[in-house]
């Protein structure tokens, strides 16, 4: 992809991002930051509820992070991890975590190349997400705890006593989530039980 094709990053944003994720050395979770992100004034990085809104909001993150890893690992940075649950920074490793390490290197490098390339920014739609995550949860493991099951139904207020639809599922999802999410106010606690239900739930019922 030429490098026209790529939006250009805005000196401010990279500052910004530099100094959020050096502020913990731990590192910061993905939603964290698209949240820090979008109190500072950028709203493209507001989180959403909206499957084509919160992939266009990560994809984008993830895209001009990709960018400037190289660069800031050349400042001395360290190596940017990126991953959904924790971006840091992390140093050259030492010879016995070295094998692990050019593991780690050769999975994101397939993943760089996903992000880097822009067009896929473009081209993807709503139902395009929609079927990236309906394919994702059929390829997970078939078993079924059925506790579980029986408390993610309660957690979305769904009956215990009869099937799914993914509709149905969706529909108790959007509406709770919506009411719980914490950039409305709602607690995250809540918001996550939420979250893992309907993945429970999408698990079990997959169509």
């Amino acid at each position: 992809m030429a490098e026209l094709d790529n939006p250009q990053i805005d000196p401010q944003l990279e500052t910004e991002l530099l100094n959020m994720l050096r502020a913990d050395p731990t590192g910061v979770a993905e939603h964290a930051l698209l949240k820090q992100l979008s109190q500072a004034g950028y709203e493209v990085f507001t989180p959403s509820l909206e499957p084509l809104e919160l992939f266009q909001a990560h994809f984008l993150l993830f895209h001009i992070l990709y960018r400037l890893a190289d660069k800031w690992q050349q400042a001395g940075h360290g190596r940017l991890v990126i991953d959904c649950l924790n971006i840091h920074f992390q140093t050259e490793p030492d010879d016995n975590s070295k094998e692990s390490y050019q593991t780690n290197l050769a999975h994101d490098d397939s993943l760089k190349r996903y992000y880097l390339d822009y067009q896929h920014y473009r081209d993807t739609q709503t139902q395009d997400v929609i079927d990236l995550l309906d394919s994702f949860w059929r390829q997970q493991p078939e078993t079924i705890d059925h506790n579980a099951l029986k408390q993610a139904k309660i957690t979305l207020e769904l009956p215990l006593d009869q099937n799914l639809d993914r509709q149905q599922i969706n529909h108790h999802y959007r509406r709770l989530s919506f009411s719980h999410h914490p950039d409305r106010g709602g607690d995250t606690s809540t918001f996550q039980k939420l979250s893992n239900a309907v993945q429970i739930l999408r698990r079990a019922y997959p169509e």
